[in-house]
């Protein structure tokens, strides 16, 4: 007689219900790993929604701060075209009186009329600084 054993059908039995146990298990791991895998699956979809909105927003952004520097830049030169014709609109009036002291010269080269229609317009030069806020500095005998 040989003396292997022979497989009993205990062994048989307990073979199959381990295999069984360890198929149940992986199942349940891998419906575990599944659930895991789903859920990770839906946070990365959410964030990806997240960052596509904040992409979008930051984009507008600097779409809306292009069109602030530019339309700034419009509003400056506006600005100052106006504050140019606003200051020559000031001296035309001066320079009208200047012109008809000129011409009174022509005419009349008396000193003392000539002298007096200069001084008339140069004192409404010194009223039309005034009025644009315009103020002499005093800097005769001190630092400048």
């Amino acid at each position: 007689m040989n003396n292997e054993k022979l497989p009993n059908e205990n062994d048989q039995l307990k073979e199959t219900k381990t295999s069984e146990m360890d198929e149940t298990v992986l199942k349940a791991e891998n419906e575990k790993l599944k659930a895991e895998y789903e859920l990770l699956k839906n946070q990365l979809n959410e964030k990806t929604l997240k960052c596509d909105e904040y992409l979008d927003m930051l984009q507008r952004t600097v779409a809306e701060y292009d069109n602030f520097k530019k339309r700034t830049q419009k509003e400056k030169e506006v600005i100052s075209k106006d504050s140019i014709c606003d200051t020559v609109a000031a001296f035309i009036s001066v320079a009208d009186n200047l012109e008809r002291a000129l011409c009174a010269t022509e005419k009349d080269c008396e000193y003392k009329t000539i002298k007096d229609g200069v001084e008339l317009v140069y004192r409404q030069f010194r009223e039309t600084l005034e009025r644009l806020g315009v103020e002499e500095i005093s800097s005769i005998g001190g630092k400048f």
